[in-house]
This record gives structure tokens, sequence and C-alpha cells, in this order.
């Protein structure tokens, strides 16, 4: 969703989202962004707010030689660690599971992805089944090192990503084909329409260059297309983010930001 302050979550500990307004309560959220090549399916689930650097768990699902797995990145402070330092972690979910387990220490910062720790799960692995059914997980690399992320909501979207992700190979093989637009084909399609987010969320796109975005708050920005992309800019601040734009050829579109994250609409009636 681009209220594109940001807009997303995925199967991670830690990273991304979209540009938006105001600041959001952190949720979980599952994109699903269908292809029907498997290499441009897009499957990423998340905790965190809407914007892509207030993400604290990603797990995003990749195709591996003979089986598909989940990359998860988690924040949590890593102080006196370097960049891809291995680390012992353990990871806690309440009630009565735990995995301990290795992996690697990442930097964040812009397009670096989330800071924190990052490690592969494959699709089998019980930590699915205790996704869906806990109350709390607890990713610590010590004591004083320990991020503790609420499960509520998760339940659903933790099945939904582990069967995707499972049949990645075969999701997209009826699917539509996305095609991406360009500036003109973005100006075209948005101009004075709706879109209403998968999580329920509104945005309209006037032809004068503002945008409305309603969620638990109605907030002002602006927007355009250059340079092949879809941008948004929400006061107070003055940065332009900016996203591919993919239009299934009927009622719905898709936005990817720089990290893979992706948000779909449809348009209002």
């Amino acid at each position: 969703m681009p209220f594109h302050r940001h807009l997303m979550l995925a199967a991670l500990l830690a990273l991304t989202g979209m540009p938006g307004a105001a600041e959001e309560a952190m949720t979980w959220r599952y994109d699903r962004l269908v292809d029907p090549n498997p290499a441009d399916t897009h499957l990423t689930l998340t905790f965190g707010g809407p914007h892509a650097d207030a993400a604290v768990f990603l797990a995003t699902c990749a195709i591996g030689v003979e089986e598909s797995f989940a990359e998860i990145r988690i924040r949590v402070e890593t102080a006196g660690y370097e960049t891809g330092t291995p680390v012992a972690y353990t990871l806690d979910i309440a009630p009565g599971f735990t995995m301990p387990g290795q992996g690697l220490v990442t930097g964040g910062g812009s397009g670096a992805g989330i800071g924190g720790v990052a490690f592969s799960v494959g699709m089998t692995a019980p930590l699915w089944e205790a996704l869906r059914d806990g109350r709390e997980m607890q990713f610590a690399l010590s004591a004083d090192m320990a991020e503790v992320l609420p499960l509520g909501g998760i339940g659903a979207m933790a099945t939904a990503f582990r069967d995707d992700c499972a049949g990645i190979r075969t999701l997209g093989a009826a699917g539509p084909v996305w095609e991406r637009l360009d500036d003109s084909g973005i100006t075209a399609l948005l101009t004075a329409h709706d879109l209403v987010y998968e999580n329920g969320d509104f945005q309209r796109f006037l032809p004068s260059g503002r945008t409305l975005y309603r969620a638990a708050e109605t907030s002002w920005g602006y927007w355009r297309a250059e340079g092949g992309r879809y941008c948004s800019q929400w006061p107070p601040g003055d940065a332009w983010d900016c996203y591919d734009l993919h239009h299934d050829g009927g009622n719905a579109v898709r936005f990817t930001d720089d990290w893979g994250n992706v948000s779909t609409g449809v348009f209002a009636e």
C-alpha cells in the first residue's frame, strides 16, 4: 500500500515497508504478489509499521535448488558485532517452542535491508506452526540483546505464507500477467481514481498531484510519475519515495519498493 509512507511486512525479522504520512501501530502483514514466472513472484511476511525502515521482522520466500525456503531477518541490537559475523541466536515462542540456530549480522541502512540478524528456515520447519499458534516471540543473542514481538493476528498469515512459499514454483501457473507501466501509463491509470488496499486503507490520486490516504487517520501528500516509477511525498517530510508500478490488465495494481516489498490495491467501484 503506497501511502507510500510505505506499506508492509514479510516473514522476516527486521526490515522495511513503503512511504507514507503519520505513524501507525506495528502490525503483522502478509504480502503476496504472484507472477507466472516463479522468479518474479514475491511473498513476504512482516511485522512493523507502514515504513520500510519500521519493520522488525521480515520473512521473504526464496527458491532453492531443490525446495523453497524463507530468508528471515530480525531487527535486534547487535552492538559490538561486525556486519557478516556469524552469531548464535535463540528464538522462543510462548508457549513452549524454542529454536536455537546461527545467523549472520546484517548492517541495515538505506538499501541494505534490516539491521540485525539474518537466517534461513525451511518450509517444513515447526517454526510456522509455532508462529500460527503462539502468543509472543522472543529473539535473542543474549539477555541484553533481545527483541520481543506479539503474535496476535499472524495465525492465518503464517500458514498462508508457508503453503504459498512451499508451492511457489506452480503458484502463478494460471495467474494474471502483470505489466510494468511507464510514466504515461502510471499517470493515465491513477489520475482521478481511488484505490482500496488489502488491509482496507484507501487512497485517492487527484489530477492536481495531491493524494489523500485514509487509514486510521487521513493524510494528504503529493504524487507523480517519474523515471518509470510512482513517487509520493508525505509532509512534513520532504523526501520522495518511489515504487515500480504493475497493472494486471484489470482492476488490480501493485507497488514494489526498492527492497522488493509489494503492496496490492484494487480500484474502488
